[in-house]
């Protein structure tokens, strides 16, 4: 399906060598860019360098807490599975697939 000039066409029908999709995927990466060249200038900063580092400290700390609390919430869903698995024919509890998501 040909475009002209002056039609309208939505996102999802542009081809992919079209110059605007091309010049909104450059202007993203030299924004990324020059955030990432920002981040490289901030430590030298005096207070703005220890709050980077402070920062950066704290995600590797959540991310071991999100590690832990992955593993207690598997451990409690294996465990639930294991009570709910002998009564998969009942109707009172409803569809046994719906009971663990319903605990997510």
């Amino acid at each position: 399906m040909a475009f002209g000039l002056g039609s309208v066409a939505d996102r999802h029908e542009w081809r992919q060598e079209d110059p605007q999709m091309i010049a909104e995927v450059l202007f993203a990466i030299t924004s990324m860019l020059s955030l990432a060249r920002l981040t490289s200038i901030l430590p030298a900063h005096e207070t703005l360098g220890t709050l980077q580092i402070s920062i950066g400290r704290m995600i590797d700390d959540m991310m071991r807490f999100m590690f832990l609390l992955m593993i207690i919430l598997t451990a409690f869903l294996c465990g639930i599975n294991n009570i709910y698995v002998h009564y998969i024919d009942l109707d009172r509890l409803g569809k046994y697939g719906n009971c663990l998501w319903n605990l997510l």
